[in-house]
């Protein structure tokens, strides 16, 4: 039995390692596509941190060279992992979501010590410029990516829904969850829910499959990959 992966490139690949490292069969079929929209660099000489929750922000602002030294605060490993390896060189994962990363933020970062600057997608949960803004802090947001559901599931991932050779979908945000259900439904897959298993990052991204039959809904303990996969393995 497979499980389905229905992360965005290029963080699936990551995942069906993950996966396959722990000798679990996976598949992958990106339910939401990133399209960058990454503005003209910014002035950074009054910024003491960056924030980022998704390894997208990532992959659109590699060319922003003046940027690298300033330090960074992330979402968690994957996203720290994606950061390093394009040339920031001060890191802090929060190990959890945006709240974690906000909790990171306030701990670490002084409101006197200069602007913070939110690099993030057109829509998030957690306006977490504005958050910061509430603690004191002069923060901005600098929308550099959006994301916008996938035309169609992967007939590798529909063929094995109906096969019964997928018994798990593992998904990761709220808007994953809902473009997940839409091209399910698109694709006459609602009626196989009853025999898979729900796996979700966080219970804000098992919210919409409550309205679904599935054979269990499990929720990882903590909102990073860590505790998703462990949950899945556990499982296997």
């Amino acid at each position: 039995m497979a499980v389905l992966v229905t992360r965005a490139a290029p963080g699936d690949q990551s995942t069906l390692e993950a996966l396959r490292a722990r000798g679990i069969d996976a598949i992958s079929s990106p339910v939401l596509v990133t399209e960058f929209c990454a503005p003209a660099e910014p002035d950074w000489s009054d910024v003491q941190a960056l924030l980022v929750t998704s390894a997208n922000a990532v992959s659109a602002v590699r060319t922003y060279h003046a940027a690298k030294g300033i330090p960074v605060l992330a979402v968690g490993d994957y996203t720290a992992a994606a950061l390093r390896d394009a040339g920031f060189s001060a890191v802090r994962s929060a190990q959890g979501d945006a709240a974690a990363l906000l909790n990171l933020a306030t701990e670490h970062l002084s409101p006197r010590a200069g602007k913070v600057i939110y690099l993030r997608g057109a829509d998030v949960a957690t306006d977490l410029a504005a958050a910061l803004a509430g603690h004191g802090f002069k923060a901005d947001s600098l929308v550099v990516y959006r994301t916008v559901r996938a035309p169609l599931l992967k007939d590798q991932a529909i063929l094995a829904i109906r096969e019964g050779e997928t018994s798990a979908v593992l998904l990761h945000s709220r808007r994953g969850t809902e473009a997940f259900l839409s091209l399910a439904v698109d694709s006459a897959l609602a009626g196989y829910f009853n025999r898979m298993t729900a796996f979700a990052l966080s219970a804000r991204a098992a919210e919409p499959l409550q309205a679904s039959a599935w054979r269990a809904i499990q929720i990882a303990p903590s909102p990073n990959e860590a505790s998703l996969l462990s949950i899945i393995a556990a499982d296997a």
